[in-house]
């Protein structure tokens, strides 16, 4: 189900599409065909603003609890009425979010670019969109995490869990090497069409009870090959540059490097001003959880300053994580 607000100043009407809608459809303007229905009465609160869901929303799920909130957005944790099934819904202010317009109507480029990725296990499932009175789109994504009674399920609560049951910090090495192929697989998948995440972190890796993650967050992410300038929380030394294009491909593969780094330290490789300079050097380990020396290897390869001398691509490394380690 696919849905848009008449206009924003028009809280009483909504364009509701009863069938999945492709951006072609868009294009040729099929989205006139479709009804208005009113707004629902019910509201749920993203930074201190009372935002009103859509009727369309508000019928098909229940909404329990706020999950997480953040600078662009906040996600709660809802159920399909229908089904029972967990859902995490996402609010976020119209005005931080990308747009991209089909035949003169603007919609979010989070949902434009979710509807072209097919369905992979580690990339979490894109559901619906709307958008909300005043000025918020909603997007309804599948749940994937610990359930409500434990709604901090990032990558980054997960290591924070680990370290108070173990007393110390990081994963294991099988256990890093479990979720970093799963996020390869993940990055892969996305190459593979044309896009890439651009904000990889350890808060956009969700997991649940059995190690499993799914990627999420997709505000950022871009459908092409190169870009300029910083994107994301992790950046490597030629994002620094702004007015030179880089290559988005062999700039993931660092940022991938960092993000398997912090499985085994939970804090990034280097400090900012190093990776400006580029003066990286050999990254450090603590001692009580060194990972092997095939491991250590790879994770520098994928660190080094200049794109070039990295892993030519994320199905190398998927390649290299179990022939070196």
């Amino acid at each position: 189900m696919t849905s848009l607000d008449v206009k924003p100043e028009d809280s009483e009407k909504t364009i509701i599409c009863d069938a999945a809608m492709t951006l072609g459809e868009w294009e040729t303007g099929e989205i006139l065909r479709n009804h208005s229905y009113p707004e629902s009465n019910q509201i749920v609160i993203h930074r201190d603003v009372k935002v009103t869901l859509p009727l369309q929303i508000s019928a098909t799920y229940t909404i329990y609890s706020k999950l997480a909130s953040g600078t662009f957005g906040s996600v709660f944790y809802g159920e399909e009425k229908s089904t029972r099934r967990p859902v995490a819904i996402k609010i976020v202010e119209a005005s931080m979010a990308k747009t991209v317009s089909y035949n003169g109507i603007k919609i979010p480029k989070e949902a434009a670019l979710l509807q072209k990725i097919p369905l992979h296990p580690n990339i979490i499932a894109f559901i619906d969109w709307a958008e909300a009175y005043p000025k918020h789109w909603i997007f309804v994504f599948e749940y994937h995490g610990f359930g409500q009674d434990k709604p901090k399920s990032t990558l980054n609560h997960y290591l924070r869990d680990v370290a108070r049951s173990r007393g110390k910090q990081g994963l294991t090495e099988n256990e890093a090497k479990k979720i970093m192929h799963q996020l390869l697989s993940a990055c892969s998948h996305l190459e593979k069409h044309g896009i890439y995440h651009c904000d990889l972190k350890l808060d956009n890796i969700v997991v649940d009870a059995e190690g499993n993650i799914k990627l999420i967050d997709f505000g950022l992410a871009i459908e092409g090959k190169r870009s300029r300038g910083r994107t994301g929380s992790i950046f490597p030394p030629e994002m620094y540059d702004y007015y030179i294009p880089y290559e988005l491909s062999t700039a993931q593969i660092w940022v991938l490097g960092s993000v398997f780094y912090q499985l085994f330290e939970a804090t990034k490789p280097y400090h900012e001003e190093r990776v400006k300079s580029k003066a990286l050097g050999r990254v450090m380990y603590s001692k009580h959880n060194r990972p092997s020396n095939e491991c250590v290897e790879l994770i520098d390869w994928m660190l080094k300053a200049e794109p070039n001398h990295r892993p030519p691509s994320v199905r190398r490394v998927m390649h290299e994580l179990f022939r070196r380690t």
